[in-house]
This record gives C-alpha cells, structure tokens and sequence, in this order.
C-alpha cells in the first residue's frame, strides 16, 4: 500500500506544475479581462510572433537534442556539463538577436505590423520568452534525471512569481499590457538567478566545445523545423491581425489560451512517459514497437478525456472567466481542443529517435506552406473562425503525413480501439460546434452536453480504459 501511495505522490509532482503554470493563468482571466481589452491581448499576442521566432532560432533546435543526448551521456557529471554547455551558446544568442532586435525596434514594427505599440512591451516581451527557455533545459534536466520535486518546486514558484507580479503591476500600478509582460518576465529572471547563484557555489558551471559541436551537428538539420514551426503555429494570429483586426487577434487569442491547456496537460503527461520511452527504445529496441504501444495507451485515454472536458465545457468557463466582448471565442476553444488532442500521435519522438531530422524539417516546411494556403482565403472570408479552421484542417492533415513517416521508420502498436474511440471524441466536438452556429437553446446544448458525455465514458468503459489497470500504468510510469 504504501507503495502505491509513494508512486501516487510522485504523479501528481508531475501534475501540479500543470495545475500552477496554466490553470492558474486562465484562473485569473476574471481580473485581467477587465483590466486589459481584446486590443491590448491582440497586441502582445502579435509581439510574441517575432519574439517567439528569434528565440526559437536561437536556441537552433538543441533543447530537443538535449533531450535526446541526456540518456548517452554515462554520468550525472557529463549531463550537468552537457546542460550549462548549451545554456551557454542560447544565452550568448539570445543576446545577440535581442540588442540587434532592440536597436532596429521601430523598423521591424513597422515592416512586420504596420502599427504603433507601447514602449518596451518588445524589450520585455524577449525578456520573458529569452529567459524562459532558459528554463526548459533545468525542466528536462531535472525530468529526466528523476527528480521530480525540484522539477515541481521550480514549476511552481516560477508561476506563483510571474502571475502575481503581473497582477500587482496591471491591478494596482495600472501599467496595461506592458505591465503584464514585465510582471511574467520579472517572475522568470528571478527563478533563472536563483539556479545561477545555486550552480555557482555548488561550482557547476561547466563549457564543452566538443559537446556543444556534436548536438549543433544533429540539430541544424532541425533549424529549418524551428523556423517553419514557430511560422506555421503563430501564422493565423498574423494573418488576423494584417487582414481582420487587432480586436480578433485578443479574442482568438484568448480562445487559444484556453484551447492549449489540453495541449500543455498532454506536455505534462509528457514529463512522465518521455523518460520511460527513451529507455525503452536505448535498453531494448527489438520489443520498442509493442512496449511503447503499452506504455502510451493509458496516457492517450488520460490526455484526450482532459481536451474532451475542456472543449465540453468551455462556453461556460469563458462565460465564467471573461467579459462578453470574449464569447465569440467558444467555437475557437472546440475546434483547437480536436486539433490538439490528435497531436498525442505525433508528440512521440519517433524520428528523432533514429535520427531523422532532415524529415522533421522537411514536414513542419511542408505544414506551413499548407496552412499558409488554407488560412489565407479562410481568415479573409471567416475572420478568427476562419483562422481556426484553416488551423485546424492543416494540422490535421500535416499531423497524420507525419505519423505516416513516424510508424513507417519506427513503428508504435497502437490499440485498434484507440482510432474509433478518437473518432467519437471529434464527434463529439463537431457536434458541439454545430449547435453553437446554429444558436440552439443554452438548456437543449447543456442536455446534449451531458448525453455527449455519458456515451463518451460508457465507450472508454467498453474499451477498457477506465480500468484501475490503467491508473496504476500512468503512476508506475511516473516512478521508473
């Protein structure tokens, strides 16, 4: 018994950074939205595109190789070195990109958004964004290493930090949107000079040439990834904000916030089988096909009931969340819970694993160029819903070519009852979708709501996911 209670408690550290790093911010929305507009949400969502794509860049796909490398690395020594060695080259990067960013500032607005917006909201925007992929590589350092307390605390205090600091600066310093990034950047810098002032009297500061040289070598080919990716996920906020307004670009944004908790809990459940996954392929590639299939199934069941409840009740939480000028944004929050919840296929690292990059790239290039050719006319014509779907139907079909290439070079045994079950989930979503358009009465959706999810829970019965089978995998998982 009491091991089962040590396996629970070491689940839900992995759980509770989730709770702090995303709910928290959507739990505060009540207070934000009624102290920053669609606008100001727009504007910073539009800053955060070219942030977003310099810090990317600068990073040159080398945390996903980390990832990777962490497990060929023999001893704890050699990762810690593997670690600050790649902190080192990103911050030197990350430096570069942002003065030169900062000294060209008003020629970059006005080329990429044609528009004023509001001092320093650039300066801290990469401030934040710079920092806390700084960040990731302490998270995965520290997943992966077992430690799942230091992962929990720093999840934890950094969210506690950046949210209420940002609060204190929007509610009481009435500073808008700028105060809002300064408070998240404020939170991130402090947690990142915490671990420099750690590393430095434990003397763990450490430089490799030759480590830095080999995980460049396997991660330029995914450059190309890094920059088609940023492209393709900030893409349709772009677009919105060239062709419909900065208005839309607040709403969808807020949608999409809310949609992405489904996307970020599947991260978390991440944290948990990544490790397990990795090992399984480097101590026994020849059952990796079986045993990875057993390993994810019940994590797919997990993940795909928690975008199932988001996307069931999300009318009423952006009800209950945010002010009116936001409703607009339930069809938003439907129609990317379906596309995030399918990317549980593609989050398994299955090409990277035999080490093809160059076909990574080569599909986030092709994923893009398909976005780009279904948003444009979309947007044009459907404004955020259009947005939405464009997003929706390229990811869709971009995902499925990539698990294509992804079992084809390192097959994953799927349960056949995971396709149908998933097929009633998007069922269920687009059904949703309809009665929201077609403006049926809030007492009819809310009956149809509860019979969506009484057949959803009888099926995962039928299936055998809701097993106390499956609970026990998903925390034995969390322990090995």
């Amino acid at each position: 018994m009491l091991n089962i209670k040590q396996q629970l408690n070491t689940f839900l550290l992995y759980l509770l950074p989730f709770l702090m790093r995303s709910v928290l911010p959507i739990l505060t929305l009540p207070v934000f939205t009624r102290f920053l507009t669609p606008n100001d949400y727009g504007v910073l969502a539009l800053v955060t595109i070219y942030v977003t794509l310099i810090v990317g860049l600068s990073n040159l796909g080398m945390i996903v190789i980390f990832e990777r490398n962490y497990f060929e690395e023999k001893t704890i020594i050699e990762r810690i070195q593997l670690m600050w060695s790649l902190i080192s080259i990103v911050s030197i990067l990350l430096l570069a990109f942002t003065i030169f960013s900062l000294i060209f500032e008003d020629t970059i607005i006005e080329f990429l958004f044609n528009r004023n917006l509001p001092s320093r909201l650039l300066l801290f925007t990469f401030l934040h964004l710079g920092v806390k992929s700084l960040l990731q590589y302490f998270y995965m350092f520290y997943r992966n290493s077992e430690t799942p307390k230091k992962f929990t605390t720093l999840a934890i205090i950094e969210s506690i930090l950046s949210t209420s600091i940002s609060l204190i600066l929007v509610v009481f310093y009435e500073q808008g949107i700028v105060g809002f990034i300064k408070g998240q950047s404020i939170g991130v810098c402090l947690v990142f000079a915490y671990l420099l002032i750690v590393a430095f009297f434990k003397r763990e500061f450490s430089f490799n040439f030759f480590k830095i040289k080999s995980t460049i070598k396997l991660s330029a080919p995914l450059t190309p990834r890094i920059l088609f990716g940023v492209i393709n996920s900030q893409f349709d906020r772009y677009m919105l904000g060239g062709l419909n307004t900065v208005n839309g670009v607040g709403i969808y944004d807020i949608g999409q916030k809310i949609a992405n908790l489904g996307f970020v809990f599947m991260t978390t459940l991440q944290q948990i089988f990544a490790p397990r996954l990795y090992a399984v392929y480097f101590e026994d590639k020849e059952n990796f096909r079986i045993e990875s299939g057993k390993l994810l199934a019940p994590f797919y069941f997990l993940s795909t009931f928690f975008c199932f409840l988001l996307g069931l009740f999300s009318e009423e939480a952006i009800y209950l969340l945010t002010t009116p000028e936001f409703n607009d944004s339930t069809p938003i929050v439907l129609i990317l819970t379906m596309l995030y919840a399918s990317y549980f296929f593609g989050k398994q690292p299955q090409l990277l694993l035999v080490k093809k990059t160059a076909l990574i790239s080569f599909l986030s290039i092709f994923t893009v160029g398909l976005n780009v050719l279904l948003n444009i006319p979309l947007i044009h014509f459907y404004g955020i819903y259009g947005a939405a779907w464009g997003t929706f139907v390229s990811g869709i079909i971009s995902a499925g070519i990539a698990f294509f290439f992804a079992q084809k070079h390192l097959p994953i045994q799927y349960k056949k009852e995971t396709i149908t079950f998933h097929l009633i989930f998007l069922v269920g979503m687009f059904t949703l979708i309809v009665m929201w358009f077609l403006k049926i009465q809030y007492s009819i959706r809310l009956v149809s709501k509860a019979l969506i999810l009484v057949s959803f829970l009888v099926t995962g019965n039928l299936y055998g996911y809701m097993t106390l089978h499956y609970f026990r995998a998903i925390i034995n998982s969390s322990k090995n």
